[in-house]
Protein backbone atom coordinates (compact mmCIF):
# COMPACT_ATOMS: atom_id res chain seq x y z
CA UNK A 1 0.00 0.00 0.00
CA UNK A 2 1.41 3.37 -1.05
CA UNK A 3 1.88 5.86 1.77
CA UNK A 4 0.03 9.16 1.26
CA UNK A 5 2.04 12.36 1.28
CA UNK A 6 0.17 14.61 3.72
CA UNK A 7 1.56 18.13 4.10
CA UNK A 8 0.64 20.30 7.07
CA UNK A 9 0.69 24.06 6.46
CA UNK A 10 0.05 27.14 8.59
CA UNK A 11 0.27 30.93 8.62
CA UNK A 12 3.03 33.15 9.98
CA UNK A 13 1.18 33.95 13.22
CA UNK A 14 2.23 30.52 14.54
CA UNK A 15 5.84 31.72 14.91
CA UNK A 16 7.21 28.19 15.23
CA UNK A 17 10.93 28.36 16.14
CA UNK A 18 13.20 26.42 13.76
CA UNK A 19 14.54 24.49 16.75
CA UNK A 20 11.01 23.22 17.46
CA UNK A 21 10.15 22.20 13.90
CA UNK A 22 13.47 20.42 13.34
CA UNK A 23 13.40 18.42 10.12
CA UNK A 24 9.65 18.85 9.65
CA UNK A 25 8.73 20.57 6.40
CA UNK A 26 5.89 22.98 7.27
CA UNK A 27 5.08 25.49 4.51
CA UNK A 28 4.01 28.88 5.91
CA UNK A 29 1.86 31.50 4.21
CA UNK A 30 2.72 35.00 5.50
CA UNK A 31 0.15 37.40 6.87
CA UNK A 32 0.43 41.03 5.83
CA UNK A 33 1.67 43.81 8.12
CA UNK A 34 0.36 47.17 6.91
CA UNK A 35 2.24 50.23 8.13
CA UNK A 36 0.75 53.33 6.63
CA UNK A 37 1.41 53.06 2.90
CA UNK A 38 3.88 50.19 3.34
CA UNK A 39 3.04 46.48 3.23
CA UNK A 40 5.29 43.77 4.63
CA UNK A 41 5.02 39.98 4.49
CA UNK A 42 5.19 38.80 8.08
CA UNK A 43 8.30 36.72 8.68
CA UNK A 44 9.61 37.49 5.19
CA UNK A 45 9.98 41.26 4.87
CA UNK A 46 9.81 41.98 8.61
CA UNK A 47 10.46 39.83 11.67
CA UNK A 48 9.19 40.30 15.26
CA UNK A 49 12.39 42.03 16.43
CA UNK A 50 12.22 44.60 13.63
CA UNK A 51 8.46 44.98 14.11
CA UNK A 52 8.65 45.88 17.81
CA UNK A 53 11.70 48.07 17.34
CA UNK A 54 9.82 50.10 14.75
CA UNK A 55 6.58 50.07 16.78
CA UNK A 56 8.24 51.84 19.71
CA UNK A 57 9.39 54.69 17.46
CA UNK A 58 6.48 54.97 15.04
CA UNK A 59 3.60 57.44 15.24
CA UNK A 60 1.71 55.27 12.76
CA UNK A 61 -0.09 52.26 14.24
CA UNK A 62 0.35 49.13 12.11
CA UNK A 63 -2.44 46.72 11.26
CA UNK A 64 -2.44 43.19 9.93
CA UNK A 65 -4.35 41.58 7.10
CA UNK A 66 -4.96 38.00 6.08
CA UNK A 67 -3.69 36.57 2.80
CA UNK A 68 -6.27 36.92 0.06
CA UNK A 69 -8.15 33.93 -1.33
CA UNK A 70 -6.07 34.34 -4.49
CA UNK A 71 -2.84 34.18 -2.51
CA UNK A 72 -4.11 31.05 -0.80
CA UNK A 73 -4.91 29.49 -4.17
CA UNK A 74 -1.35 30.06 -5.34
CA UNK A 75 0.02 28.77 -2.02
CA UNK A 76 -2.12 25.62 -2.10
CA UNK A 77 -1.20 25.00 -5.74
CA UNK A 78 2.50 25.11 -4.89
CA UNK A 79 2.09 22.75 -1.93
CA UNK A 80 -0.34 20.52 -3.81
CA UNK A 81 2.19 19.91 -6.59
CA UNK A 82 3.87 17.33 -4.35
CA UNK A 83 1.15 16.56 -1.77
CA UNK A 84 -1.69 14.05 -1.86
CA UNK A 85 -3.52 15.94 0.90
CA UNK A 86 -3.06 19.31 2.61
CA UNK A 87 -4.03 20.02 6.21
CA UNK A 88 -4.06 23.75 6.96
CA UNK A 89 -4.15 25.06 10.52
CA UNK A 90 -4.61 28.80 10.82
CA UNK A 91 -5.08 31.66 13.28
CA UNK A 92 -8.47 31.78 15.02
CA UNK A 93 -11.33 32.93 12.82
CA UNK A 94 -12.49 35.18 15.68
CA UNK A 95 -9.48 37.46 15.12
CA UNK A 96 -8.71 37.08 11.43
CA UNK A 97 -10.26 36.26 8.08
CA UNK A 98 -7.38 33.88 7.33
CA UNK A 99 -9.44 30.70 7.79
CA UNK A 100 -12.29 32.12 5.73
CA UNK A 101 -10.02 32.93 2.80
CA UNK A 102 -8.29 29.55 3.08
CA UNK A 103 -11.67 27.81 2.94
CA UNK A 104 -12.73 29.91 -0.05
CA UNK A 105 -9.55 28.99 -1.90
CA UNK A 106 -9.92 25.32 -1.00
CA UNK A 107 -13.47 25.32 -2.37
CA UNK A 108 -12.20 26.63 -5.72
CA UNK A 109 -9.45 24.01 -5.95
CA UNK A 110 -11.66 20.96 -6.26
CA UNK A 111 -8.82 18.94 -7.78
CA UNK A 112 -6.81 19.22 -4.53
CA UNK A 113 -7.60 17.51 -1.23
CA UNK A 114 -7.46 20.41 1.25
CA UNK A 115 -8.65 20.38 4.85
CA UNK A 116 -8.79 23.69 6.75
CA UNK A 117 -8.79 23.62 10.57
CA UNK A 118 -9.49 26.66 12.77
CA UNK A 119 -6.91 26.60 15.58
CA UNK A 120 -9.07 28.90 17.75
CA UNK A 121 -5.84 30.56 18.81
CA UNK A 122 -2.58 31.98 17.51
CA UNK A 123 1.14 32.10 18.32
CA UNK A 124 2.55 28.87 19.78
CA UNK A 125 -0.88 27.59 20.85
CA UNK A 126 -1.44 27.33 17.12
CA UNK A 127 2.17 26.24 16.67
CA UNK A 128 1.88 23.24 18.98
CA UNK A 129 -1.18 21.99 17.07
CA UNK A 130 0.72 22.41 13.80
CA UNK A 131 3.71 20.48 15.15
CA UNK A 132 1.48 17.66 16.41
CA UNK A 133 -0.16 17.31 13.01
CA UNK A 134 3.15 17.55 11.13
CA UNK A 135 4.71 14.85 13.31
CA UNK A 136 1.71 12.60 12.74
CA UNK A 137 2.02 13.13 8.99
CA UNK A 138 5.77 12.46 9.10
CA UNK A 139 5.07 9.23 10.97
CA UNK A 140 2.90 8.05 8.08
CA UNK A 141 -0.42 8.21 9.92
CA UNK A 142 -3.59 8.49 7.81
CA UNK A 143 -5.32 11.80 7.12
CA UNK A 144 -7.95 11.35 9.83
CA UNK A 145 -5.24 10.74 12.45
CA UNK A 146 -3.27 13.80 11.34
CA UNK A 147 -6.32 16.04 11.75
CA UNK A 148 -7.17 14.36 15.06
CA UNK A 149 -3.64 15.01 16.33
CA UNK A 150 -4.09 18.72 15.65
CA UNK A 151 -7.53 18.86 17.24
CA UNK A 152 -6.39 16.89 20.29
CA UNK A 153 -3.44 19.23 20.84
CA UNK A 154 -5.73 22.23 20.37
CA UNK A 155 -7.92 21.03 23.23
CA UNK A 156 -4.97 20.30 25.52
CA UNK A 157 -2.99 23.51 24.97
CA UNK A 158 -3.72 26.82 26.70
CA UNK A 159 -2.00 30.12 26.02
CA UNK A 160 -1.66 32.58 28.91
CA UNK A 161 -0.11 35.98 28.34
CA UNK A 162 0.14 39.45 29.82
CA UNK A 163 0.99 42.89 28.48
CA UNK A 164 3.18 45.72 29.72
CA UNK A 165 0.65 48.24 28.48
CA UNK A 166 -3.00 48.34 27.37
CA UNK A 167 -2.12 50.95 24.74
CA UNK A 168 -1.92 48.57 21.80
CA UNK A 169 -5.08 46.65 22.76
CA UNK A 170 -6.89 49.99 22.77
CA UNK A 171 -5.37 51.22 19.51
CA UNK A 172 -6.13 47.87 17.88
CA UNK A 173 -9.78 48.07 18.94
CA UNK A 174 -9.61 45.13 21.38
CA UNK A 175 -10.74 47.21 24.39
CA UNK A 176 -12.76 50.41 24.66
CA UNK A 177 -11.50 53.84 25.70
CA UNK A 178 -13.00 53.63 29.21
CA UNK A 179 -11.26 50.33 30.00
CA UNK A 180 -8.03 51.65 28.53
CA UNK A 181 -8.11 54.85 30.60
CA UNK A 182 -9.04 53.01 33.81
CA UNK A 183 -6.49 50.27 33.26
CA UNK A 184 -3.75 52.76 32.46
CA UNK A 185 -4.57 54.93 35.49
CA UNK A 186 -4.51 51.91 37.82
CA UNK A 187 -1.49 50.36 36.07
CA UNK A 188 -3.43 47.13 35.56
CA UNK A 189 -1.68 44.13 34.01
CA UNK A 190 -4.36 41.80 32.59
CA UNK A 191 -3.77 38.07 32.28
CA UNK A 192 -5.33 37.03 29.00
CA UNK A 193 -6.19 33.72 27.37
CA UNK A 194 -8.21 32.31 24.49
CA UNK A 195 -11.76 31.09 25.05
CA UNK A 196 -13.26 29.41 21.98
CA UNK A 197 -11.09 31.53 19.73
CA UNK A 198 -11.61 34.90 21.42
CA UNK A 199 -9.23 36.77 23.74
CA UNK A 200 -10.69 37.01 27.24
CA UNK A 201 -9.38 38.42 30.52
CA UNK A 202 -8.67 35.65 33.01
CA UNK A 203 -7.68 37.92 35.91
CA UNK A 204 -5.70 41.09 36.50
CA UNK A 205 -2.86 42.25 38.72
CA UNK A 206 -0.86 45.45 39.23
CA UNK A 207 2.73 44.57 38.38
CA UNK A 208 4.57 42.47 35.82
CA UNK A 209 6.16 40.33 38.54
CA UNK A 210 2.70 39.63 39.99
CA UNK A 211 1.48 38.70 36.50
CA UNK A 212 4.31 36.21 36.00
CA UNK A 213 3.76 34.74 39.48
CA UNK A 214 0.02 34.40 38.90
CA UNK A 215 0.56 32.72 35.53
CA UNK A 216 2.90 30.19 37.14
CA UNK A 217 0.26 29.52 39.82
CA UNK A 218 -2.39 28.95 37.13
CA UNK A 219 -0.11 26.55 35.24
CA UNK A 220 0.57 24.62 38.46
CA UNK A 221 -3.17 24.47 39.24
CA UNK A 222 -4.03 23.16 35.77
CA UNK A 223 -1.30 20.56 35.84
CA UNK A 224 -2.67 19.36 39.17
Amino acid sequence: MTRSNIVVVTDSSAYIPPAASGDLDIPVIPLWVIWGAERFRDGVDIDPVAFYRRLKKSDVFPTTSQPSAGEFEQFFRQVGATADSIVGLFVTAKLSGTCTNAQAAAARLSDLDIHVVDSRSTSMELGFAVLAAARAAAAGLPLEAVIAAAENMRERTHLLFTLDTLEYLHRGGRIGKAKWLLGTALNIKPLLHFVDGSIEALTQVRTKSQAVERMLDIVAERLG
